[in-house]
């Protein structure tokens, strides 16, 4: 099997794990404190967004991938229209066309999957016939567990909505996705895969590769 098609036959886990996200985030956006105490379940989702998206300084300023984010339901809205984008993208037509095999290693055997899209940078292929704008599943995808390829396909799902700007800033585990405000949590890829496998999964780090 292609890593190509390891990311296809995954479609299904990879969609779910996105769907129960936005079911969390619709609940807190929706959710207005009518009495106390505030239910433990929302508590506990609004700690899952701070974990992975920082509790917010307002104003937040994004480089424009949102509008100025001034409100906490604007907030929970832009990082929800970010999973709307990724969901779209692992709709089965749009997958399909997109999902790609790479015809030769570009970034080393470290390198699982990769997105190409818009102005290309110094180290990547200039686009073409051999290098069109897609996500590419590099060798070794297919060998990994079932819910790392699944978060990886979320992950690189997450740059493709705007490569350009969410970049793979800070990763789960280390010093500085703890440190990072919110404005960068919105632009960092690890975020939303992260925020992803904790809402479906109650996962705080990232899948081992044979999971």
């Amino acid at each position: 099997m292609s890593s190509r098609d390891a990311a296809i036959s995954g479609l299904p886990l990879a969609r779910s794990a996105v769907a129960r996200t936005r079911d969390v985030l619709r609940e807190l956006i929706d959710f207005r404190v009518r009495s106390l105490p505030v239910p433990v379940g929302v508590l506990r989702n609004f700690d899952k967004v701070w974990a992975h998206f920082k509790q917010p300084v307002m104003p937040i300023d994004t480089f424009g991938l949102f509008p100025r984010v001034t409100t906490l339901q604007e907030l929970l809205t832009s990082i929800d229209s970010v999973y709307q984008g990724i969901a779209d993208t692992l709709a089965d037509a749009n997958a399909n066309a997109i999902f790609r095999d790479p015809s030769e290693s570009v970034f080393g055997p470290r390198t699982k999957a990769f997105v190409l899209r818009g102005p290309r940078v110094a180290g990547e292929p200039p686009p073409g016939p051999l290098w069109p704008d897609s996500i590419y599943f590099a060798a070794g995808f297919a060998d990994l567990g079932p819910l790392k390829r699944a978060e990886i396909t979320v992950h690189e799902c997450a740059h493709w909505q705007n490569n350009q700007l969410i970049q793979d800033n800070a990763q789960p585990g280390f010093e500085n996705y703890q440190k990072m405000d919110a404005g960068l949590a919105l632009l960092n890829a690890w975020s939303y895969s992260q925020f992803a496998l904790d809402c479906a999964f109650g996962r705080a780090l990232p899948f081992a590769d044979n999971e």
